[in-house]
């Protein structure tokens, strides 16, 4: 079993008046991250004006760039980013964007009230389109690989040898 620590960088700094210290807000999240047991770290859907005014955490390179300045090698994750019936346009602009800004995984509970029946197929359809036309780096897909193949070796949750010869 792994821990995921959430909500980075901290739901009580992204509060209305509240402003984030560095040494105070981030001590958490590093300090639990060296656990054995800790391998992702989720990040907040909430918008954080001190460290990136323009996009929530989730979406925002800085505030991810902010956590790696750090040394984390952590998987880096998405909460639920679950938005209705979205345009497959729309879905691979969403994943594009939060591949962007660093996450290594990200999370689509579709559930509830913003269900899409057809979210698997659009899923599918996006990511061979994303990786048939190279709008995302090779490299940057290998790192994000990189780190959940190392936390789970780590964690003997899967063999040593990866086999990846299937066709999307």
């Amino acid at each position: 079993m792994l821990c995921a620590l959430k909500h980075f960088p901290g739901r009580g700094a992204g509060a209305a008046g509240r402003i984030y210290e560095r040494e105070i807000d981030l001590k958490p999240f590093l300090d639990l991250a060296r656990h054995e047991n800790a391998g992702l770290i989720m990040f907040s859907t909430q918008t954080f004006p001190q460290l990136d005014s323009s996009a929530p955490a989730h979406k925002s390179k800085l505030v991810h760039e902010l956590l790696r300045a750090q040394g984390q090698q952590n998987v880096l994750l998405t909460d639920d980013v679950s938005s209705g019936n979205l345009t497959e346009a729309e879905l691979q602009a969403e994943i594009l964007a939060l591949l962007a800004a660093g996450n290594d995984l990200i999370l689509l509970a579709n559930k509830g009230g913003l269900s899409d029946s057809q979210l698997s197929v659009k899923l599918r359809r996006v990511v061979q389109n994303i990786l048939k036309n190279k709008l995302i780096s090779a490299e940057r897909l290998e790192e994000s690989f990189g780190r959940i193949l190392a936390v789970k070796q780590r964690h003997n949750i899967e063999p040593k040898e990866i086999y990846l010869n299937y066709a999307l």
